[in-house]
């Protein structure tokens, strides 16, 4: 059985946006078609073959009610990630490339919506960039290292966005301590904050850092709110469940273009 129209933003977990749901509203289509080109998904290094973590999650939009979700995240080499939501209401969601498919068990609906990682998921998305992203995909997604800074063991880099980005955003300011990240905040052109993604505590494991907490503040547009979450029970290269390996959406799911 197929939806004909989305669910609510509670039962979907689609939030805010991470650095590129901004870039989208405010910047030409153009820069916006590459860069979501550019962050379709997350490449899991050679010596992670598996990544399972739980979740707990709170969406505060601004001016509207508090929504909470937790469940399981599950990846697999080399770009697959599966989330297991278990409240408020089951749903397993697929991210692969351009695709984030969702499926309810209870009622077999369905959904195979086109849009990009960080879009879809920026909590789950600035989790895994802050375990395994040096820069925090800012490289890949068109941004210039124009210099930095360093004050005791924290380090600040101040990055420039894409030309055809640059009546909307000035630098993106990304903020380690030692080799933890702690903050990716977007700028607008005259200096003010429009985003805010914050880091904190660490999961460690098999030689990896990961944040145990993680915030995504939108300051600016309709994604304005808080979307934070934290992690607990990390394992990498364990064997992940079997019902994730054969995971496939039933036939006849909605596509919907959100981009």
């Amino acid at each position: 059985m197929a939806r004909t129209s989305l669910p609510s933003r509670t039962a979907w977990i689609l939030p805010l946006g991470i650095l590129f749901c901004l870039g989208l509203a405010l910047t030409p289509s153009t820069w916006a078609q590459e860069s979501t080109q550019q962050s379709q998904g997350i490449l899991l290094p050679e010596a992670i073959r598996t990544l399972s973590v739980k979740f707990a999650r709170t969406y505060a939009p601004a001016g509207g009610v508090s929504e909470q979700s937790s469940g399981w995240i599950y990846c697999e080499a080399p770009s697959r990630v599966l989330v297991k939501v278990e409240k408020p209401i089951e749903q397993i969601m697929e991210v692969e490339g351009e695709h984030v498919r969702i499926y309810y068990p209870l009622t077999g609906e369905a959904f195979d919506i086109l849009t990009s990682f960080s879009e879809s998921l920026p909590f789950l998305h600035l989790f895994l960039l802050g375990g395994l992203d040096e820069d925090a995909g800012l490289e890949r997604s068109g941004f210039a290292l124009k210099r930095y800074e360093t004050r005791g063991d924290t380090t600040f880099a101040y990055w420039d966005p894409p030309i055809s980005a640059r009546k909307a955003f000035g630098s993106a300011v990304l903020t380690r301590l030692g080799q933890a990240l702690l903050c990716v905040e977007m700028l607008d052109p005259k200096g003010r904050t429009l985003l805010r993604n914050e880091c904190s505590g660490t999961l460690e494991h098999s030689g990896y850092q990961f944040p145990s907490q993680v915030s995504v503040r939108v300051f600016k547009g309709r994604g304005r709110g808080v979307d934070s979450a934290s992690y607990s029970e990390l394992t990498i290269n364990d064997p992940l469940p079997e019902w994730v390996r054969s995971f496939q959406l039933p036939v006849g799911a909605v596509v919907k273009d959100l981009r």
